[in-house]
């Protein structure tokens, strides 16, 4: 018996379009009907979303203000994804990052060269962020508890963790009985693009996707993670 190998044949651009495409129609034909059960006109209700988000250039660069976080949440749970394990705490990762770095900001900032504040601001992010979706991988790989489960549990924990920051012991005691830190310092700042609130983070986020990109499907260990992904076994 004679056994050749082929290549596998890959889906063709023109069907991975369509199928977005087609998922893209699907979600605006529920959404309208979402909206026409709830009285409102679609169309108009569509309209006045793209008019609010892409309006102007204020609404443009508020929307990648806004996006900038969404990107990292999205290709932190990636990562995961690839391996089959399931995160949706990135919301609570996020926060938890958040809370590292504000801690640099607001009390270590006074103590280290300028220059090392936003560093160490991004160190703090990382560690506390990723201690912070460890607990839900420790549970997963010792006890076998169910990542979904903790990760969306954990992400109140340490929404409500940023809160009580927030509200109580990190409040500004010069802020008149606001709720809120006091103004970080500018050291801490990341670079703004000028007339908007987009910062460097922007330019960050696409760099880490090229490099989560190449890394998936140019390097060894990219491909150890989509081997394990598709049998954990196969270590």
């Amino acid at each position: 018996m004679r056994v050749t190998l082929e290549r596998r044949l890959s889906p063709s651009k023109m069907a991975l379009w369509g199928g977005m495409g087609l998922s893209l129609i699907l979600a605006l034909t529920m959404g309208g009907f979402v909206f026409w059960v709830a009285g409102a006109n679609p169309l108009k209700a569509y309209g006045v979303m793209v008019a609010g988000a892409f309006g102007s250039l204020y609404d443009v660069s508020e929307v990648l203000v806004k996006a900038i976080p969404l990107i990292f949440c999205g290709l932190a749970v990636s990562l995961s994804a690839k391996i089959l394990l399931w995160n949706v705490g990135g919301e609570g990762q996020l926060a938890a990052g958040g809370i590292g770095a504000a801690a640099v900001a607001l009390f270590l900032s006074l103590h280290v060269p300028p220059l090392l504040v936003l560093p160490f601001m991004i160190i703090a992010g990382f560690l506390a962020g990723g201690l912070w979706a460890s607990i839900a991988g420790v549970l997963k790989a010792r006890l076998g508890v169910n990542e979904i489960l903790t990760s969306l549990m954990l992400n109140y924990v340490a929404i409500y963790g940023l809160e009580h920051l927030y509200f109580g012991p990190w409040r500004d005691p010069m802020g008149m009985g606001f709720p809120g830190t006091a103004m970080f310092p500018e050291s801490a700042w990341l670079p703004r693009f000028p007339q908007t609130r987009v910062h460097l983070g922007l330019v960050f986020c696409v760099l880490a996707a090229l490099v989560l990109r190449w890394t998936f499907v140019r390097t060894k260990w990219g491909y150890e993670i989509r081997v394990i992904g598709e049998n954990p076994k196969a270590v």
